[in-house]
């Protein structure tokens, strides 16, 4: 296929191989069971609030002037706590739903169910989760699946979907996974095995 057209969108290639492959086909199937029978997961009691208690912690300790290090993350962006330069550390309560969140994110995408795992960060104010989770879909266009087709026809499906950088995402997903750094969560290591598992699987 990309030997007539370089520019077949990741889906498409990947609707061949489950074509003219029966064992993929096979493993496809055994998922689809395996997701129709896992217990469906139960929605996370969350605040819409982004660590609230932990910003208000550090605009405390900016009031009373103390710009060491306190224990708690430095700043409030999304991979605070994976910094090495500070301690990771987020307010009791905020890392408490931090788990809980990721926990039943875990169970969401092993029951198949990305979409309402995605709209869960979102409503936890959480979009860059909710980015990673939608990451996963294969890039998709269908215009470019038949260049040989007339243009006025290809117009008509000119409108695309998916992820158009999904081996950066899956290299990315990898990384996270494989991470053995001190400060790293397993729980989260985990999570982003569950989002993309054959990564992790070839690298064992």
């Amino acid at each position: 296929m990309l030997k007539a057209n370089p520019y077949t969108p990741m889906a498409a290639l990947y609707r061949s191989w489950l074509s003219h492959s029966p064992r993929l086909a096979e493993l496809c199937e055994v998922q689809k069971w395996l997701e129709s029978t896992c217990r469906p997961p139960e929605a996370p009691l969350l605040t819409k609030e982004y660590w609230k208690f932990t910003l208000m912690d550090l605009k405390q300790k900016k009031r009373q002037g103390q710009t060491a290090r306190t224990g708690y993350v430095r700043t409030m962006d999304p991979d605070a706590t994976n910094r090495t330069a500070d301690s990771g550390m987020l307010n009791a309560d905020d890392g408490e739903e931090e788990k809980v969140l990721v926990n039943a994110l875990f169970h969401y995408v092993r029951a198949g169910r990305m979409e309402e795992a995605a709209a869960i960060c979102e409503k936890a104010a959480r979009p860059w989760r909710a980015a990673v989770l939608r990451g996963s879909y294969h890039f998709d266009w269908p215009g470019l699946e038949a260049l040989d087709e007339p243009t006025s026809d290809r117009i008509k499906e000119a409108f695309w979907s998916g992820n158009r950088r999904w081996l950066l995402w899956r290299q990315s997903c990898g990384r996270a996974a494989l991470s053995v750094s001190p400060i790293s969560k397993p729980r989260s290591r985990l999570f982003e095995v569950k989002i993309h598992p054959d990564f992790f699987i070839s690298h064992r």
